[in-house]
C-alpha cells in the first residue's frame, strides 16, 4: 500500500554499517530534510522564508540553489514547498550526467494536472531528459533523445508523502518504485545518460529529500535508503 512507513524513526535502519547515504558509494547529491535550508544572505530559514539555497549532504558540494522562481520553507514539514502563488518553483543542480543511477525523493502533491507539467526532474537546458508526473496514475520520463516512457502507478493522492525511486540501469532499464513498491514494468528508455540540473518547475507541492546516486543499488540498499528518507 503506497503512503506507509511516514512516522518510522530513520535510527530504525542500520543494517551492515548503514546509517544514512552517505555510507553507501556513488552518492552525488542529498538535500536533507530540515538541514542547509537557507535565505538570500545564507542564514538558516524561518518558515515561510523563500529558498535560495539547499545545501548538498552528501560532501560533494553539490548544492542547490534558486535565484528565481523560489521555493517556501516550511517548517513544520522541514521541506520546501511550491504553490501556484509562488510561480513554478525551481532549484537548480550542478549539472550530473548519469549513464546509470538511482534517485529518490520524498514529495507530496498539492495538485496533479495532465500533460507537460507536474515536473519534479529535468535538464533545464534542454528539457531533453526528465521524470514528471503525467497523471494520478502515470509517470512518465525522457531520457536525453531518446523516446519517452510512461509507467502505470497506484493511484497518486493530493497532500500525501511518497518516497519514489527512480532507477536507470544500463542495458536492462528503467523502473519506478513507490514506497518500495515496483509500479508496472521495467522498461526500455534508451541507452543515452541521463542529464539532469534541475528539481521542480512547473510543480505544486513540498520535497522533503532527494538522493542521488550515479549506480544501481542492490535490493537491500535500495530498501535500506527509502526506508531512511521514507522516515524523515
Amino acid at each position: 500500500m503506497l503512503g506507509l512507513g511516514n512516522s518510522i524513526s530513520a535510527s530504525q535502519y542500520t543494517e551492515g554499517g548503514f546509517v544514512d547515504p552517505t555510507s553507501l558509494s556513488g552518492l552525488q547529491i542529498w538535500l536533507k530534510n530540515d538541514t542547509g535550508i537557507t535565505t538570500a544572505s545564507s542564514a538558516a530559514a524561518s518558515d515561510g522564508d523563500l529558498v535560495y539555497g539547499w545545501a548538498d549532504s552528501s560532501g560533494n558540494s553539490n548544492d542547490a540553489t534558486a535565484s528565481s522562481q523560489r521555493f517556501e520553507y516550511i517548517e513544520s514539514e522541514g521541506g520546501i514547498l511550491s504553490t501556484p502563488a509562488l510561480g513554478n518553483s525551481l532549484l537548480n543542480l550542478p549539472q550530473l550526467t548519469l549513464p546509470e543511477f538511482s534517485i529518490f525523493m520524498k514529495v507530496k502533491f498539492s495538485s496533479i494536472s495532465s500533460g507537460s507539467t507536474d515536473m519534479f526532474l529535468l535538464d533545464k537546458d534542454t528539457s531533453s531528459s526528465f521524470f514528471r508526473i503525467q497523471n494520478a496514475t502515470s509517470i512518465k520520463a525522457k531520457v536525453n533523445t531518446s523516446t519517452p516512457t510512461s509507467w502505470t502507478v497506484s493511484t497518486i493522492s493530493l497532500d500525501t508523502y511518497y518516497t519514489i525511486n527512480v532507477v536507470r540501469e544500463s542495458g536492462v532499464g528503467g523502473s519506478i518504485f513507490i514506497d518500495g513498491v515496483q509500479q508496472d514494468a521495467t522498461k526500455n528508455v534508451g541507452g543515452q545518460d541521463m542529464v539532469i540540473d534541475r528539481i521542480g518547475s512547473v510543480f505544486n507541492g513540498v520535497i522533503k529529500n532527494f538522493v542521488v546516486y550515479d549506480r544501481v543499488l542492490t535490493a537491500n540498499e535500495r530498501k535500506l535508503v527509502r526506508l531512511h528518507v521514507q522516515a524523515q
